[in-house]
């Protein structure tokens, strides 16, 4: 109060001074929680699309020395198997967007290439490959 009425102060130091006043003296206790804040939502692992390619061949029993993938029914149960969700849990029309994305040009195969793009796509998103789809 005597700082106010003191015209040698600069009001913003007056304004600062009430402020910090008035959040230091409550008489209201204050609540400190001693839990963490909750961690954030996870995050897309990193992911190495060659060695996903390489699980997809695996998983369809192809020599290693294949360089394209057939996208075919195989391959999508094989998509679902290595990414952890299911067609059926997405939707109608679920399993046909997704052979649309992984092979836009209608061409039956994906090379190793075209699923690095996809997987740099989908990892931008940061989502995960069920929301992807």
């Amino acid at each position: 109060e005597e700082a106010v009425k003191d015209r040698r102060i600069p009001v913003a130091y007056v304004q600062i001074a009430a402020v910090v006043k008035t959040s230091v003296h409550t008489d209201k206790p204050v609540a400190i929680d001693d839990k963490p804040p909750p961690p954030p939502p996870p995050t897309q692992p990193d992911m190495d699309p060659a060695v996903k390619f390489s699980e997809l061949k695996s998983l369809l029993e192809l020599d290693d020395n294949v360089t394209e993938l057939p996208v075919d029914d195989d391959f999508l149960e094989a998509f679902q198997y290595a990414f952890d969700f299911s067609f059926d849990e997405l939707g109608d029309g679920a399993q046909e967007a997704c052979r649309k994305l992984i092979d836009p040009r209608g061409q039956s195969k994906i090379k190793l290439l075209t699923w690095r793009l996809l997987c740099k796509n989908w990892e931008r998103s940061g989502s995960t490959m069920a929301d992807y789809v």
